[in-house]
């Protein structure tokens, strides 16, 4: 699991989102194993025809550098969900192409997750380039300052 339903995963339900991103691989049984479960491909969705819940694929592998941890479901099943360090270093760079505020919140969310690894995100930050990013926006945050959207556009650009 990926996306805003792994930031929800790790902010405890602080944010909340209405469709699943998955890492699977594609293959053609996809689509006749997913319908057997209910869903129904429109593009690049899967729809379960009784909710509003939709299923998304972004990808088929996770990056070498990319860990996850294992989450057991109320049912006993489990499924992996990307690790809180390399969420969050996804969402820096969604802000910093994009910047979206939602990529920014979430990534702020994130900093806050108990035993977040604070060396391991260090190292993945100055791998990816993201450090800048990052010391401004932790250092306007600690200051009790918030970013009005045209910062945040402003600050995203500056960092490309």
């Amino acid at each position: 699991m990926v996306g805003e339903l792994a930031v929800a995963y790790w902010t405890a339900g602080a944010y909340l989102t209405g469709d699943i991103d998955v890492v699977m691989p594609y293959v053609p049984e996809t689509d006749a194993c997913l319908g057997e479960l209910g869903f129904e491909k429109q593009g690049r969705f899967w729809i379960p025809a009784e909710h509003g819940v939709f299923l998304e694929a972004p990808g088929s592998v996770l990056a070498p550098e990319e860990e996850t941890v294992r989450a057991r479901l109320r049912s006993g099943r489990e499924l992996r969900v990307l690790s809180a360090e390399d969420l969050l270093v996804y969402r820096l760079h969604e802000f910093v192409a994009t910047g979206h505020s939602d990529a920014f919140g979430q990534a702020v969310m994130l900093l806050d997750v108990p035993g977040l690894d604070r060396r391991r995100l260090a190292t993945r930050i100055q791998k990816e380039g993201l450090g800048e990013a990052l010391e401004e926006a932790a250092g306007r945050i600690r200051a009790g300052g918030r970013f009005e959207s045209w910062e945040l556009h402003d600050l995203a650009r500056r960092l490309q």
